[in-house]
C-alpha cells in the first residue's frame, strides 16, 4: 500500500467497523449474551439503528460535578490516572476564564482550550483529584509553578508508596511527588531542551517495569530507560520511519511480559502533521521493543495514538485515537484492529480530542479531552461483551 493512501485505508477500516457495529444488532441475544464469533458488537440495548458512541460503556453525565472555582472553567484537560474509584487524578495544562456571554463552544474553545497561546489561560489547579461522585477533593496548587505544559500523569504500580509522576512536555522535565502531594521526591531534566542524561526535549509519557526502572518517551524522537533512582540506563534517538527509528513519540506502555509499546505520530523533526501527510509519511504506528529497547515488531497504518493501556487479561491493547476521536482495540500479539467506538462531539458520551485513558479497580473508564476541555467517566454497560472492556489496570497489584 502506498504511504499516501494509508490515512484513507484507516478511515475505510473505521467505516467498516462502524458498519459492522450497526449491522450486528441482530446478533445480540435478548438474554444479553454476545456472539463470541463477532469481535465488534452493536450497541447493547438497541434493537436497530443507533451509533456505537460509547461501545461497551455508558457515560455518567453527572461526573464530575461543577468545579465551583470562581471565574474559572476547564481548560486543556491533558491526563488522568484513576488510583481508585474514590481518588481520580486529573491534570490540566491550564484553566480558562468563564465568559459572561460565551459564543458557541466550537467557536471559542477549539482554538483556545488546546493552543499553547490560549487567550486568558490561568496556570492553576494543574493537578486535582475527584471522588466517585465527581466532587473536587484535592488540588495541588503548591506545585502549579513547576509546570509549563503537563502532558501525562502516572504511578509505578509495583511501588507500595504509589508516588505520582508527571511529564511536562514544553517544560522538558519529569517530576515525582509523594502520593499525598506534600513532597517533591525527584526532578529529572532542565527547562532547556536537550538529549543527554540531564535534558529532555518534550517528555510526553512514562511507563514502569516491576523492578522500578522506567521509560520516558519524547516528542523529539527519543526514548530513554532510567533506573528507579533516576540514572540514565539506555537511550535511543534515531530519527526516521524505519524499524527502531522515531518521529514524534507520544505515549508508552509495558505489558506483563515486559514488552514496551511506543506510539509514534510519524512526523519528523520540524514537520507539522499536515506536512507529514502531504509528504506521504506514516500518520502513526506502534513499535514494540523488549525491556532493553531491542526492536521486536511494528504495527503501522494507525492514526495518532494518544494513550495506551493493556487489558487486564493481557490479550488486548486499548488506545485513544486522537485523529478520529475513538477508543480502539488491538490484538496484543498481532496488532490487528478488533473494534472501535466513539463519536466526535461535545455532548455527554461524545469524544473530541481524547488524550488519555485510565481505569479504576471497578472497571470504570476515564477519558480527558483536550478540545472539549473535560474528563468523562464511563461505566461498564450491563451485559457488555467482557472482551471489549479494558478492565482494571494492574489488578493483581491493587488487590
Amino acid at each position: 500500500m502506498k504511504p499516501r493512501l494509508r490515512m484513507i485505508a484507516w478511515g475505510t477500516a473505521m467505516v467498516a467497523l462502524s458498519t459492522m457495529a450497526c449491522t450486528s444488532g441482530s446478533q445480540t441475544s435478548t438474554s444479553g449474551e454476545s456472539d463470541s464469533n463477532a469481535p465488534l458488537k452493536s450497541l447493547e440495548g438497541y434493537e436497530s439503528g443507533g451509533e456505537d458512541m460509547s461501545g461497551p460503556y455508558e457515560v455518567d453525565p453527572a461526573w464530575p460535578k461543577p468545579l465551583g472555582l470562581p471565574g474559572l472553567t476547564w481548560g486543556r484537560t491533558a491526563a488522568v490516572y484513576a488510583e481508585s474509584p474514590d481518588r481520580v487524578f486529573v491534570v490540566q495544562s491550564w484553566m480558562l476564564p468563564i465568559l459572561e456571554n460565551p459564543p458557541e463552544p466550537l467557536v471559542y474553545y477549539l482554538p483556545s482550550r488546546s493552543a499553547v497561546d490560549a487567550p486568558g489561560q490561568v496556570k492553576t489547579h494543574v493537578i486535582m483529584t475527584f471522588d466517585r461522585d465527581g466532587n473536587l477533593v484535592e488540588h495541588w496548587k503548591q506545585w502549579d509553578h513547576l509546570f509549563s505544559l503537563p502532558h501525562r500523569i502516572a504511578t509505578n504500580p509495583w511501588d507500595p508508596e504509589r508516588p505520582i509522576w508527571v511529564a511536562d512536555n514544553t517544560g522538558n522535565q519529569v517530576f515525582k511527588f509523594s502520593n499525598d502531594g506534600e513532597k517533591l521526591l525527584m526532578k529529572l531534566g532542565e527547562p532547556e531542551p536537550g538529549n543527554d542524561d540531564t535534558h529532555f526535549h518534550g517528555p510526553n509519557a512514562i511507563a514502569f517495569l516491576p523492578n522500578g526502572d522506567f521509560f520516558i518517551v519524547e516528542s523529539y524522537h527519543r526514548v530513554t530507560k532510567w533506573s528507579k533512582d533516576g540514572k540514565l540506563l539506555l537511550s535511543k534517538d534515531t530519527i526516521g520511519t524505519g524499524p527502531g527509528e522515531f518521529g514524534n513519540l507520544h505515549t508508552v506502555a509495558v505489558d506483563a511480559e515486559q514488552r514496551v509499546y511506543i506510539s509514534d505520530w510519524g512526523r519528523t523533526q520540524g514537520q507539522t502533521q499536515v506536512e507529514a501527510m502531504r509528504a506521504g509519511a506514516d500518520l502513526g504506528r506502534i513499535q514494540v521493543f523488549d525491556k532493553d529497547l531491542n526492536y521486536l515488531d511494528e504495527w503501522p497504518h494507525l492514526p495518532r495514538i494518544s494513550s495506551i493501556q493493556i487489558s487486564t487479561d493481557q490479550r488486548y491493547l486499548f488506545a485513544t485515537d486522537d485523529t478520529y476521536n475513538k477508543v480502539i482495540q488491538l490484538d496484543l500479539e498481532t496488532g490487528r484492529l478488533l473494534s472501535s467506538w466513539g463519536t466526535m462531539g461535545a455532548r455527554p458520551g461524545n469524544l473530541w480530542g481524547p488524550h488519555d485513558l485510565s481505569t479504576d479497580s471497578e472497571g470504570n473508564l476515564y477519558i480527558p479531552e483536550i478540545y472539549n476541555g473535560r474528563v468523562q467517566k464511563f461505566r461498564p454497560r450491563p451485559g457488555a461483551d467482557p472482551s471489549r472492556l479494558i478492565g482494571p489496570l494492574y489488578k493483581e497489584h491493587l488487590e
